[in-house]
């Protein structure tokens, strides 16, 4: 069974989806950050999400170099559908007002630019086993770009830094 509804017992709103493969999936397909663990199921963000799920969520705009916008609507109700998506495993630095000096805001400026050109490329992008970050409304996930992880691009590419949501390492010299 697949699609979302509101559960009238409940009055919670959850979707259905098709568990991916995963003994069948080859680990170069995963998409998954090299030593990256599977995402938490208790913090799933989609009840049917059993496994994993892939959404095709267009990105609405790049915030900078490891946030991203998407219009979710065509898998949960409009009034959550504008979602702010942080990539799993990746930290670049931060641009505008929240560097902490110059270098850090010019490198904040090349990782979004790197992120922007990067979507703009793909012919598809996958939203891949999204899940409720620790910060409010904020969604933790995985993009995959033409079969690629964003994440593992921004980190080989100078971009980003590895990232397991402790306590992250300074930008500036």
């Amino acid at each position: 069974r697949q699609g979302c509804h509101r559960e009238t017992a409940t009055g919670g709103y959850h979707c259905h989806r098709p568990p991916l493969p995963s003994a069948e999936t080859p680990p170069a397909l995963c998409g998954c950050p090299k030593g990256a663990n599977p995402p938490d199921p208790e913090k799933a963000l989609f009840a049917g999400a059993a496994g994993g799920a892939d959404y095709e969520w267009r990105v609405v705009r790049v915030i900078d170099g490891d946030t991203v916008k998407v219009d979710a609507s065509p898998d949960i109700p409009p009034e959550l559908s504008s979602l702010s998506v942080r990539l799993r495993g990746v930290d670049t630095p931060e641009k505008g007002g929240r560097a902490k000096c110059d270098a850090e805001r010019a490198a904040g400026l090349a990782a979004t630019a790197f992120t922007e050109a990067a979507i703009a490329r793909a012919t598809l992008v996958v939203t891949r086993d999204p899940a409720w970050g620790k910060w409010g409304g904020r969604v933790i996930a995985e993009l995959v770009l033409d079969g690629r992880s964003l994440a593992h691009d921004l980190i080989a590419r100078g971009f980003g830094r590895a990232y397991d949501g402790s306590r992250r390492a300074s930008w500036c010299p």
